[in-house]
């Protein structure tokens, strides 16, 4: 087998599908390729009975995913030796297999089961390459409960995009109901609309290159909008490579935000959406914000706001409090990072020069 054996593969059953062939023509093929993994028969025979027979498909899907789940090449892709082979011929099949069978699954009513397939395929397909933030992040917050439980448990809460400010932010979920109101007999939309929902987002402000983060710090609309109206903070992270490391239960991704014109219309109306539109098109007016984001995918736990660790070579690196952050707040956030080497500012008036205000530095203890 070579790599462009998966393609041959995927154009030979397109001939039978359009020949109006039969199964086994399905097999007469395959007999070509003998060393072809095991899961590979029943997922294509799973696609040639998804519209004439719909529990016969959903039977050869379960022995596909039974098969491919219990391939010891599968199941040691991460490792040098297997790594080649997972790549070249089992990955081609991969990436499609779990939005095959989500579609399958829902036509014959098995919702749960959509759902849980859905899950993997959006596992897979957000493995995308992530933005350098080596430079640092910023994270403007008021100083809350839960602002102050992150930084005790030294951890990020990420959040669904319903319970941000911008009613079309993401455009992921603008999608997903649009085409809920119109799914018009496919039923499959649900369950894949449904597997979206653990997309979470943590926003950040982005440091230029070089280096200088006055321009942003100085923003009065990050502190008006996030920071508590100068009542707040505003957090300096340091991410490592490591933090965003991909397992089997969870994806993270750092990406920077793509502003759009007004002008440039912005339809829904699409059979499928990519992660660039997705969850990182905004509106223009917001590019003031330089925004940068965590991308998390974690389907195995439920709810709106979902915890993250820092990993051990993430860190703080400074907090700047706002110009009418009270003594009091100033004092609570010195003391749950004491012990940590923070650097500590607060935003000052600058009686020469008012709209640009003086980072000043807060002694230490």
């Amino acid at each position: 087998m070579t790599e462009r054996t998966p393609e041959e593969i995927s154009g030979k059953l397109k001939r039978i599908l359009e020949e109006r062939g039969n199964s086994k023509d399905i097999d007469a093929m395959l007999a070509q390729y003998p060393s072809i993994p095991k899961f590979v028969s029943p997922y294509l025979h799973a696609i040639y009975f998804k519209n004439l027979e719909p529990h016969r498909a959903a039977g050869f899907m379960d022995e596909a995913i039974t098969e491919l789940q219990s391939d010891p090449i599968c199941r040691s892709s991460k490792d040098f030796v297997n790594k080649a082979t997972y790549h070249i011929i089992y990955e081609p099949f991969v990436k499609q297999l779990w939005s095959q069978a989500g579609e399958i699954y829902a036509n014959v009513d098995r919702f749960d089961d959509s759902v849980e397939v859905y899950k993997k395929h959006q596992l897979y397909h957000c493995r995308i390459k992530g933005d350098d933030v080596s430079r640092g992040l910023l994270s403007f917050r008021p100083i809350s409960k839960y602002a102050l439980v992150d930084l005790i448990n030294n951890q990020l809460t990420v959040c669904s995009p319903r319970v941000m400010n911008d009613p079309f932010d993401t455009l992921l979920l603008s999608w997903g109901d649009y085409h809920l109101r119109k799914k018009q007999g496919r039923k499959y939309v649900e369950p894949y609309v449904q597997s979206m929902e653990y997309f979470r987002i943590r926003s950040f402000s982005r440091i230029p290159d070089d280096g200088d983060a006055t321009k942003i710090l100085s923003n009065v609309l990050m502190w008006s909008h996030y920071a508590d109206n100068q009542y707040g903070m505003c957090i300096e992270y340091h991410f490592s490579d490591g933090f965003t490391k991909t397992d089997d239960k969870r994806v993270l991704r750092f990406r920077n935000v793509i502003y759009k014109a007004n002008e440039e219309p912005v339809s829904l109306d699409k059979s499928a959406i990519n992660t660039d539109l997705s969850l990182l098109t905004k509106m223009d007016a917001w590019k003031k914000e330089d925004e940068a984001r965590l991308i998390s995918y974690i389907p195995d736990v439920e709810g709106q706001f979902v915890p993250i660790k820092l990993d051990s070579e993430s860190y703080i690196k400074s907090i700047y409090f706002g110009i009418r952050c009270s003594n009091g707040d100033m004092a609570t956030v010195r003391n749950v990072l004491k012990g940590q080497k923070v650097n500590f500012y607060q935003m000052k008036p600058n009686p020469t020069d008012i709209f640009n205000p003086i980072i000043d530095s807060v002694d230490k203890d």
